[in-house]
């Protein structure tokens, strides 16, 4: 169940390191990951080279139950994910017709010729499943080996949330790996400093150890994130009621 899997995220790209893109991926998987009732346990921000890539790649994988990796399926030479991932699994790379019949009818549907460089995005590691992109070229990838799971998605949003929410979510809800509820509430509060809120609410919470509760202060608010790590044990209504007790006790504020 979601409350034992230790999950990581892995950013890929020069440009996050560099400064030149906001790590959204971050934000986005980290909010999505919460509604799931799982807390990712770190994330990793890699450059553009396969040494760094295999490394860190390998260093997570030792660790963790699920890893989802973003960025670096593209057809150009810097996108390397691919490659690097698959030499760090001992995988060899297969040129997969269906992934090419896909990307000839979305070219053809743009009414443009294929480029060459895209025939790239025709391999997978001979183990892995091919998650379908409806909204680009670079389909995703899912392995499973050793007990454990790893998704990889396109770098860009437009392209990476949809498949997420629309793909990967239920393919982990059928694993066993997400609930199949939200488990994710965030209370807002202003006027009340975060020692105080703390103070106020936290007998609620006492004997519920499958709640994980956060607070969060920034300027003059502080936000109260409560989360659950079993569906099973803290309901999505019992994640509510407590919502709505603490609501009551907070007040005004």
């Amino acid at each position: 169940m979601s409350s034992t899997i230790r999950v990581e995220p892995i950013t890929i790209g020069d440009e996050l390191l560099l400064g030149i893109r906001e790590n959204a991926h971050l934000t986005y998987l980290g909010t999505q990951l919460s509604h799931h009732g799982v807390e990712p346990a770190a994330n990793l921000v890699i450059r553009d080279n396969p040494e760094d890539i295999r490394s860190f790649f390998f260093d997570s994988w030792k660790r963790s139950d699920l890893i989802i990796t973003t960025g670096g399926l593209g057809p150009t030479t810097d996108d390397i994910t691919r490659e690097s991932i698959a030499e760090a699994f001992g995988e060899k790379l297969v040129f997969d017709p269906t992934i090419e019949l896909a990307l000839k009818e979305r070219f053809s549907q743009l009414g443009r010729p294929m480029p060459e460089n895209n025939l790239r995005q025709c391999y997978r590691p001979e183990n892995a499943e091919v998650l379908q992109n409806p909204f680009g070229t670079a389909p995703g990838l899912l392995l499973q080996k050793d007990g454990k799971m790893l998704v990889m998605l396109p770098g860009p949003a437009r392209e990476m949330h949809p498949m997420f929410e629309q793909v990967v979510v239920p393919r982990l809800q059928k694993e066993g790996l997400f609930p199949e509820i939200d488990c994710y509430i965030q209370i807002r509060t202003a006027g009340i400093g975060e020692s105080a809120l703390v103070e106020k609410v936290q007998h609620l919470f006492e004997g519920k150890e499958s709640l994980v509760v956060g607070y969060c202060a920034h300027a003059g608010m502080v936000d109260l994130r409560l989360s659950s790590l079993d569906g099973e044990v803290l309901t999505e209504q019992d994640l509510h009621n407590l919502a709505d007790a603490c609501r009551d006790t907070i007040g005004e504020d």
